[in-house]
């Protein structure tokens, strides 16, 4: 569902519609992403038993989880209008993250040169992986809020599961109210 409708905002967007970020909290879903060497690529029947799907994406990167807890965002922006390169448009998202997270009340940290949003403790809450058709981009970020299961069997952006964590740990955060808010962020850094 998540890809059918980034290619319906491409379409938008390319004939000269505004800017759009869609939101999801995704079911379990493991990504492929082109930097994923095969030998960190779970067996589909692994990821089946688990009750994951799996799919290759067209995003930079390497494998990485997807599902409950987790807001994974797609900014559709048109990078020719706003005078953007690539790596700007990741370093704007990466940073409108890290802006949430201090608003929360965390600190973290986001590195551009391996798009991983941090915290102090040195785990990873985040990440950034996008792609480019022509000029517009898709794929996007995730963000873990509450939970981390990423299943045993996969690497998450090729690290081990126990260097991930959440914002929250199991506070109900509502979902719909951070996404909100991320957006804002991101529109205003825009």
């Amino acid at each position: 569902m998540g890809l059918r409708r980034q290619y319906e905002a491409v379409s938008r967007v390319k004939v000269g519609g505004m800017d759009e970020v869609l939101f999801f909290e995704h079911l379990p879903v493991v990504t492929l992403g082109r930097a994923t060497p095969q030998r960190e690529e779970p067996k589909t029947i692994e990821t089946r038993k688990n009750g994951l799907a799996l799919l290759r994406a067209r995003r930079g990167g390497r494998a990485t989880w997807h599902g409950r807890g987790q807001i994974v965002g797609y900014p559709i922006i048109d990078l020719k209008r706003r005078r953007l390169s690539p790596s700007a448009l990741v370093s704007v998202v990466g940073e409108s993250l890290v802006q949430w997270i201090r608003e929360a009340g965390t600190d973290a940290t986001f590195r551009g040169d391996n798009p991983a949003i941090t915290l102090q403790s040195g785990k990873k809450v985040g990440s950034v992986g996008m792609a480019l058709l022509g000029h517009l981009s898709l794929h996007g970020f995730s963000l873990n809020i509450r939970g981390c299961d990423s299943p045993p069997q996969i690497r998450p952006c090729g690290k081990d599961s126990q260097d991930m964590t959440s914002i929250n740990g199991e506070r109900k955060e509502d979902l719909s109210l951070v996404a909100r808010r991320i957006g804002e962020i991101l529109r205003g850094r825009l």
